[in-house]
This record gives C-alpha cells, sequence and structure tokens, in this order.
C-alpha cells in the first residue's frame, strides 16, 4: 500500500509500508528450515557413504596387511630354517673362526627389564649390570653364540632341553640366533627339537623354557638388542 502526504509546500513524500501476512511469513520460515533439514540430511547421508567406503577399504588393508605378514613370517622362518641347516652342513665353530659382534643388553619390550644371567640361568631384572650384558659372535653360517659377560658362559640347552646359561665354549648345543638390528626379535636356541631350534619363552622366572618350535612364537620371548659402546657398558 503506498500513502501520499503533501504539505503547504507542495512538498510531496512517498512512503512504502509493507504489510506482512503472519501466517505466510510464518509457512515461509517453516518451508525454509525443510529445504535447509533437507540438504544437511543429504550432506550426513554422503558422509556416512564415504566413512563407509573408507572403512571398507581400511578394512581390505588391514587384510592384505596381515597376509603379507603371514607370508613374511612363512619366508622368514624357512629362511631361518635354511641357515640352520646349513650350519649343520658346513658350520664351524670355535673363536678361531668366529667374528666379534660386540656387546649388547637385551630388554624386553614388554616389561622394559634387562636380559641377565643369575644361578646359571636366564631372567628379567629391572636393573643393568655385567649380568645384563652378552658378547656376541658369529660365523659364516650366521649363527650366533651369546656369552654372558659376568660368568663369560654361553646360552644354550642342556641334553634335557632346558634353556642354560652353562656352556664352556660355543658349540652346536650352544648355537643361538637373534636380530642384533634393534628390531623386535625373539631368541632361538638350535638345539632345542633335535637341532631343530625353539624360541625361548617368557611365564616363568628362570626362563628355561621354549616354544615347540621354529614356527611356534606363542609367548616367546621379545627383545630390543642394544649394542653397548665403551661409554654405556659399565
Amino acid at each position: 500500500m503506498r500513502i501520499r502526504y503533501i504539505h503547504d509546500y507542495k512538498e510531496m513524500l512517498t512512503f512504502d509500508i509493507l504489510v506482512v501476512n503472519p501466517t505466510a511469513s510464518r509457512e515461509f520460515i517453516i518451508s525454509q528450515q525443510d529445504k535447509d533439514l533437507e540438504i544437511i540430511s543429504n550432506g550426513l547421508e554422503q558422509l556416512h557413504q564415504i566413512s563407509t567406503t573408507m572403512q571398507s577399504h581400511l578394512i581390505s588393508n588391514q587384510e592384505t596387511m596381515e597376509r603379507i605378514n603371514d607370508k613374511t613370517e612363512q619366508v622368514n622362518g624357512m629362511t631361518l630354517a635354511s641357515i640352520i641347516k646349513s650350519a649343520k652342513i658346513f658350520g664351524s665353530y670355535g673363536k678361531n673362526q668366529s667374528i666379534q659382534l660386540g656387546c649388547f643388553q637385551f630388554v624386553d619390550v614388554v616389561t622394559g627389564q634387562f636380559l641377565a644371567v643369575e644361578n646359571d640361568y636366564l631372567i628379567l631384572v629391572g636393573k643393568s649390570g655385567l649380568s645384563t650384558q652378552f658378547a656376541c659372535e658369529t660365523t659364516q653360517s650366521k649363527l650366533i653364540g651369546i656369552s654372558n659377560m659376568l660368568t663369560l658362559k654361553y646360552i644354550g640347552t642342556t641334553l634335557l632341553g632346558s634353556v642354560t646359561v652353562t656352556g664352556e665354549y660355543w658349540g652346536r648345543m650352544e648355537d643361538c640366533f637373534i636380530d642384533l638390528s634393534g628390531l623386535p626379535t625373539g631368541i632361538l636356541v638350535v638345539g632345542k627339537n633335535w637341532g631343530s631350534g625353539a624360541w625361548i619363552k617368557t611365564g616363568t622366572n628362570y626362563l628355561t623354557d621354549s616354544t615347540t618350535g621354529i614356527h611356534d612364537k606363542k609367548s616367546m620371548l621379545v627383545v630390543k638388542a642394544c649394542k653397548l659402546t665403551n661409554g654405556n657398558s659399565k
């Protein structure tokens, strides 16, 4: 509606008055809200589809990685078995043929404790000392001899199959395998299972037990090898 006002000076002013229908305004607002809600709903549905797709890809990738890890474990197991077999055929023992690899400490990845020797047995302790230090040596066979710096005896197995640290020298019963690169690793005692090898297990105070074989890693002791220098070997 337009209203005209004429003053004495014949000056004309024009005002626009907007008349709002309350019912129509409410319907417009509700209609606009419905449109906004529909846009939000569509956006949420798209996000859900994207999330579902990503989850599906992640599950697929995880399954692929698990298959790769399984295959890698199998290959590593076969490689280790080949090393052991070669050592039986061509291996030579004794310090005259060995290559010194250095002094190491083995830290349990679960508890952070050090592998040590007590009463001729392996044990995990919380404090570093000479009993937690091990000299490692190898030969062309890639197997490793591990002797304790305190007792000067080698990790190995007895005729009854127990893991001990009683070897006066590095022989077939003292053959071991361990990854010294610093990655998580088990300690394989080759003398177990008639020379087929088994991994040292956790679960007891003295670590005298081992797994059933080279492919059995249940309850296996997992450590990280830390190489010591003159400055940190005290």
